[in-house]
């Protein structure tokens, strides 16, 4: 309630779950990560562990921050995102035996290497590496018969990253890519 009641002050009200988990995450990510501190304290942790084990669907892009906060004391913890929207009353499943998404990526926060899966409905794509402003800081070809590509983010700067898929003429899907050294 320490968060809730700091931007009540601020005459912030949040209306539901993810206004909620978005003020919950920014009091911890503003002072801590965006300030280059990489340590949360005990209390941090706590308010933030409830987050990240949210199924992201109900909780909103704020449960991958936290996820990103707990790499912090936990870097291995795994998070069952199946199962815990399945508890949520929400079914993560296939459509016409394609994955729900056509690009995926682990780990997922990462220091070094990332896996990209990608579905190509055309010939060939590209996947683009962008930094929070767009700006392209690396990019591979992709074809339609390979689905795995490895890239080297090793080079980054701890922060957020987009990882984008260009299928055919346009940008078919972007996920986003915590990178933590």
């Amino acid at each position: 309630m320490k968060a809730y009641s700091y931007h009540l002050a601020k005459g912030i009200v949040p209306s539901d779950r993810i206004d909620n988990n978005q003020v919950h995450t920014n009091i911890v990510y503003y002072p801590t990560m965006a300030s280059g501190i990489h340590e949360i304290t005990t209390e941090q942790a706590y308010s933030n562990s409830e987050i990240a084990h949210q199924c992201p669907l109900s909780g909103g892009k704020c449960v991958y921050l936290a996820r990103t906060l707990m790499t912090l004391i936990s870097p291995d913890e795994y998070y069952d995102d199946k199962n815990v929207c399945l508890l949520a009353g929400i079914v993560l499943r296939k459509r016409n035996g394609l994955p729900l998404r056509n690009l995926e990526i682990y780990p997922n926060p990462a220091s070094t290497l990332i896996t990209a899966n990608a579905i190509l409905l055309h010939d060939k794509g590209v996947i683009y590496v962008t930094d929070v402003t767009g700006r392209v800081l690396t990019s591979l070809v992709a074809k339609r018969e390979q689905k795995e590509y490895q890239i080297d983010v090793s080079n980054l700067a701890n922060g957020l990253y987009n990882i984008s898929l260009k299928d055919g003429a346009s940008i078919s899907h972007t996920v986003k890519l915590s990178v933590i050294k």
